[in-house]
Formats: structure tokens, sequence, C-alpha cells
């Protein structure tokens, strides 16, 4: 598997931040500085769980896709799946959200939510790839040198 540690400490926190306020779902100055943070912090265990969740459908439905030389099924695939999951998932939160919180409800701000949400599941799907693909190609280089040293000696 990759390892994207670094990747998930700084886009998770950064998506939590970011996208509430810019949709439009939070209007921080309705709120006080304890309430702002746990609104970060409810909106950052959302992105964690959306996250750690597209992770889990991208190991799972890798092996269905192994003997496929062309990776744009796989990229389909994995882009629709984790787009049903993540805005399923990013709306239930928006609902929540909105019974919880001073903001009234707005289809336009779920929508914009969504929206964001599906931009970014749609660009980590894609880097998630890439990053597996030149895995997969450095392990394919690596077990091509080790063949020919062997076929030499041999």
């Amino acid at each position: 598997m990759i390892r994207d540690r670094y990747l998930k400490m700084f886009f998770i926190p950064l998506l939590g931040i970011m996208i509430p306020p810019v949709s439009g779902i939070i209007i921080y100055s309705h709120y006080s500085a304890i309430e702002i943070m746990a609104s970060v912090v409810y909106f950052i265990l959302t992105s964690f769980c959306i996250w750690l969740g597209c992770n889990w459908i991208h190991a799972k439905l890798r092996s269905y896709f192994k003997a496929v030389s062309n990776p744009f099924p796989k990229i389909i695939s994995l882009c629709i799946i984790c787009l049903l999951y993540g805005n399923s998932l990013g709306s239930i939160s928006t609902m929540t959200w909105f019974s919880m919180s001073k903001e009234p409800f707005s289809w336009n701000a779920l929508f914009k939510f969504n929206l964001f949400c599906a931009l970014a599941i749609i660009l980590f799907t894609l880097v998630y790839e890439i990053l597996f693909l030149n895995k997969e190609r450095e392990l394919d280089t690596k077990i091509v040198y080790q063949l020919d040293r062997e076929r030499s000696q041999a």
C-alpha cells in the first residue's frame, strides 16, 4: 500500500477546514471561538471518514482490476464508487450539521459542499492511482532487473 501519512496529515485537516466555509455551510461570525473549534473538529472528522472510506474502497477494488492493462475502467469505477460513498457521507454529515448548528438549511450550501467533496475525491483518486501505478512500475522494473541478472548468471 502507498505510504500516505504526510498526504493525510496535511490534506484531511485542510479539507475539513476549507470546504465548509467556502461552500457556505458555516459562517464563522455566528459562532464563538469554542463553537468554531468544535465545528472544525466535526468537519475534519467528516473529512477523515471520507478519506479512510475511499482508501478502503481503493484497496478492495484494486484486486478486481489486476489483469486489465487499461487503467481507465479502474479509474472510472473508483471515481464513481468513491463519489457515491463520499457524497453520501458528506450529505449525512451536512444534514446533521444543519440540525445541530445555528445555520439555516440551504439546498445550495448542501449542493456546493457535495460539489467540493466530489472535486476533492476525484483529485485524490487520481493522485492515488498515479502513486499506485508508479509504485507498480518500480516493482516491475525491479523484477525485470532481477530476472535479467539471473538470466545472465545462468
